[in-house]
């Protein structure tokens, strides 16, 4: 229970900020979504006068609309930064970057809209090799201008490496070949068909990522999570979130702080770091190593070497019905023990054992538990 308390004055505690941070940067053309949920008490922690749902916010009094293309034959990387809007952006087998984009300005004056519109600037260029594409809009901004967003769509060469900064919108990336750098912020982000060293930096939204292969690292937060067919290598930091993950042909590492999670079918080991965590993992092929506080893990068509600690996280753990040549050490404090093994069950003062070996004893089944239940049982 006071868990549950810390964990809800955190998320009060985020939404305050959120709030605050819509209002010093004013830039946000959906902030209007997340100021719905603020209460008279988050005001009051704010401190600041109430921004109410608008039609300012609701359709654009200015659009733009433009395109251009770009020799990118002699091209390595592509940066693109936009502060507010949406991309999206595809490789193709062509040596050239298309790019089409929309200029949105929301006020409550058509002329001041209008006229502002104009003055946001598209600039790019290439130095050194790189392509570089930014938006560029007057600092600071009138006062009768509410926001403004920018949306691309991108064509790209799939051999480009490509660094992709945006914030308070959808960001979509699919069919390159040599790397990508992502950081996206509030809003849906999608990543599909993408080889090379992958860094995705995810937060306040959802992530949505499949067809991978490389070297991938993945930080998010305050995120809905969904991963599948991935390949090489996977890290994830995560915070807050719900993950799922399903056929993947890697070896992933876990570092995960408060949330869920559903891992299926993974082939490779899997090395886990997480607290203040529920997670059901099913067939995981190669060896669970790591530490877990505080939560609920369960496992499902155990196969192959467990060697973990617990904390304050019970564990239940399916093994597969052939699982027999078991070198096993196996213990528990100050929680219970129960075991389909051919092996007895010691007792100690508060701690619950079961040591020994089974048949060859090539594979580990290695617990740690503290303030923890542990079950054993086999699949019927």
């Amino acid at each position: 229970m006071q868990r549950k308390k810390i964990i809800a004055l955190i998320l009060i505690a985020l939404v305050a900020i959120m709030i605050i941070d819509f209002r010093i940067n004013d830039e946000d053309a959906v902030a209007d979504f997340f100021m719905q949920f603020e209460t008279e008490s988050i005001k009051n922690i704010s401190n600041m006068p109430n921004v109410a749902l608008n039609d300012e916010r609701r359709s654009p009094q200015a659009i733009r609309k433009s395109s251009f293309s770009y020799n990118a034959s002699d091209l390595e990387n592509f940066i693109i930064d936009n502060p507010v809007g949406s991309v999206d952006i595809q490789g193709h087998d062509k040596d050239t970057i298309e790019v089409t984009y929309e200029v949105k300005v929301y006020s409550s004056s058509k002329e001041a809209a209008e006229e502002f519109v104009e003055k946001i600037g598209i600039i790019y260029g290439e130095p050194n090799g790189t392509f570089e594409l930014e938006v560029q809009a007057p600092r600071p901004k009138p006062t009768n201008i509410r926001a403004f967003e920018v949306d691309f769509d991108i064509l790209a060469p799939k051999d480009l490496y490509i660094k992709l900064a945006n914030r308070y919108g959808n960001v979509k990336v699919q069919n390159f070949i040599n790397g990508l750098d992502l950081e996206a912020k509030y809003n849906s982000t999608i990543v599909n068909f993408v080889k090379g060293d992958i860094e995705i930096n995810n937060e306040y939204g959802s992530l949505n990522i499949s067809d991978l292969d490389g070297k991938i690292y993945i930080d998010t937060s305050y995120n809905q999570n969904n991963f599948r067919n991935i390949q090489g290598s996977l890290r994830i930091d995560t915070a807050y979130t719900d993950n799922r993950l399903e056929d993947v042909y890697a070896d992933t590492e876990l570092r995960g702080r408060y949330g869920g999670g559903r891992f299926e079918n993974l082939k490779g080991d899997l090395d886990l770091d997480i607290r203040y965590m529920g997670l059901d993992l099913l067939d995981i092929e190669g060896a669970i190593t790591g530490s877990m506080e505080y939560g609920e893990i369960s496992i499902e068509s155990l196969s192959n070497d467990l060697d973990v600690t617990s904390r304050y996280a019970d564990l239940k753990v399916w093994m597969v019905e052939d699982l027999r040549d078991l070198n096993v050490d196996v213990r528990t404090r100050y929680g219970n023990l129960r075991s389909d093994l051919s092996l007895s069950k010691t007792k100690e003062d508060s701690t619950e054992m079961i040591n020994g070996q089974i048949g060859a004893g090539t594979t580990d089944l290695k617990i740690d538990a503290r303030h923890a239940d542990v079950q054993l049982v086999y699949e019927n």
